[in-house]
């Protein structure tokens, strides 16, 4: 055997068909290591002769699938399968998770086509992370069972797929919803899959982002009333808790939890976060909550948040969320701190026009929200106790520019133009008045004149 490895190739073919006529098995593990040589004669004669030996017995490969080296391993299984002997299926079952010689095994199992296989096949493709490895496995399942997936084995192992979907291996809870749905497609709509609903719930409150949002997913497939459901309202005070998790995915869920479920409780601990929270994604979760919740008390905590938020920039994501979320709340007490962010986007965007200079999509787009929110809260308030709080920030601007817009500024067409939504004798009334209380500011008495034409022009 020693031949095998000499430097000459001729030599190592003419050990090699030695070795075969003298038959021993113990030349199986030589020979399957000589099938990798390069020289084609060697690895041609090895190849021979051990189809030769595989014909008298397979206990030398079957034992092969053991070897330390894995393409011993993997050459053992590609023979197994050329045999198509169901004496090697345990042996070629437990070789399936094998990264060398996996496929080689699977291929194997599709050739001998015994239905024993097919439960392994699925377990170990649940389980897989090679793309090739698996392709092999599924390969098999269907040469063996031509009714995949609709075959009684397959549907026998729907339990161990939904006990698959709460695996700690994202890969494995993946494939496990895959192959449910090519097995049963309306799983989620099963008594079984009711039955899982108490442990998602659990799910979703550990700190496994990726478990937790599977988990979330789920319950939202299973449970058509989720979060309102009987099972999720038990689940209350653990959603509070979760809310102090170290894991900010878990802060999040359990934030959309509480909120879909329309849980008051949840407002003080939402708030606390909403002031101490750090994780822009989780404060922005808090704020989306409070909003739903629809509760007063976070008005000024919300209005306090916004004000800050200029502080400590990170572009203009959460001042929309908070600003679309102010509006929904129709309080006046919004207005204020909704218009200083009018101006300051409509200042960033006339710097983006005028020095080509700054975040102009990101500004725009708040500007747009911010005044959404504004309109809102006008169209739903009283026009009288409206009225003043656009005219204040009005009358501290710069004057009208004489450029091309009618209007003037782009912060104070805004204005003008939800002055012109509210309509009516107020807005002229509050307009005259304000101009007797100021007759000696000349300024506050220029645009008050001037917000009257052009609130005229508008209306023709």
């Amino acid at each position: 055997m020693s031949a095998l490895k000499d430097p000459v190739k001729h030599v190592r073919a003419a050990a090699a068909e030695a070795l075969g006529k003298i038959g021993d098995a113990k030349a199986t593990v030589p020979l399957l290591a000589a099938i990798a040589d390069r020289q084609y004669e060697v690895s041609t004669a090895a190849r021979r002769v051990l189809e030769k030996m595989l014909s008298k017995g397979l206990v030398p490969f079957i034992d092969a699938l053991k070897h330390p080296q894995g393409h011993i391993r993997e050459q053992a299984a590609i023979f197994l399968a050329g045999c198509g002997n169901s004496l090697a299926l345990d042996a070629l079952i437990e070789t399936l998770s094998d990264w060398h010689a996996g496929r080689a095994a699977a291929d194997a199992l599709g050739k001998i086509a015994d239905r024993r296989a097919i439960k392994p096949l699925l377990l170990a493709w649940i389980k897989g992370t090679d793309v090739v490895i698996d392709a092999s496995r599924l390969d098999a399942l269907k040469q063996i069972d031509p009714h995949w997936p609709e075959s009684l084995e397959a549907n026998e192992l729907v339990p161990e797929l939904m006990t698959a979907l709460l695996d700690q291996n994202a890969n494995i809870r993946r494939n496990a919803k895959a192959l449910l749905l090519k097995i049963a497609p309306d799983w989620h709509r099963s008594a079984e899959a009711i039955q899982y609903v108490p442990d998602l719930i659990a799910a979703v409150r550990i700190p496994a982002p990726d478990l937790a949002c599977d988990a979330y997913d789920m319950l939202q497939a299973i449970d058509p009333n989720w979060p309102s459901s009987a099972a999720s309202r038990r689940q209350v005070n653990d959603f509070l808790d979760a809310l102090g998790s170290q894991e900010p995915v878990t802060r999040i869920l359990a934030s959309l939890t509480l909120s879909r479920m329309g849980e008051k409780n949840a407002v003080l601990p939402l708030l606390y976060l909403l002031e101490h929270e750090a994780n822009i994604d989780v404060v922005s979760e808090v704020v989306k909550a409070l909003g739903q919740l629809g509760d007063a008390r976070a008005i000024e905590p919300l209005i306090k948040r916004l004000s800050s938020q200029y502080n400590h920039r990170s572009g203009y994501h959460l001042e929309c969320i908070i600003a679309e979320v102010l509006g929904s709340f129709h309080d006046l007490r919004a207005v204020p701190i909704l218009l200083w962010q009018l101006r300051m986007t409509a200042h960033v965007m006339w710097n983006v026009y005028r020095y080509g200079a700054g975040a102009s999509e990101e500004a725009q787009h708040c500007h747009g929200v911010t005044y959404k929110a504004i309109q809102e809260i006008v169209a739903n308030g009283i026009a009288h106790e409206i009225v003043p709080l656009l005219l204040a920030p009005l009358m501290v601007e710069l004057p009208f520019d004489d450029g091309d817009s009618i209007l003037g500024s782009q912060f104070q067409e805004d204005i003008v133009h939800l002055l012109v939504k509210i309509g009516g004798d107020c807005v002229s009334t509050e307009l005259r008045a304000l101009v007797e209380r100021s007759a000696n500011q000349p300024h506050v008495i220029t645009v008050a004149k001037k917000v009257l034409d052009c609130i005229s022009d508008v209306k023709q």
